[in-house]
């Protein structure tokens, strides 16, 4: 009965980690598009660098982009009503 508890969670731990895989292939190949998924970096993280980056640039230069996780989405719905 041990047994067949033990590879009924190897399974489960099997099937979770083919899942997880899946999902860093489709967020390697949206990258690869130009876009970047939450999968890869959360958008706090994201936000956090971004940031720390325009910090270091030199005066009078600034980030293309956005900084904050709230701007982020904003950004994303405006270009989904875009289309």
């Amino acid at each position: 009965m041990r047994y067949s508890a033990a590879i009924s969670e190897i399974e489960a731990a099997i099937l979770e980690l083919k899942l997880k895989v899946i999902q860093l292939q489709e967020a390697i190949d949206v990258t690869s598009a130009g876009q970047l998924r939450s999968v890869l970096i959360h958008p706090y993280n994201l936000s956090t660098i971004l940031q720390r980056v325009s910090l270091q640039l030199p005066a009078g230069l600034s980030m293309l982009t956005v900084l904050t996780v709230q701007d982020m989405y904003i950004t994303l719905l405006r270009s989904y009503t875009l289309l």
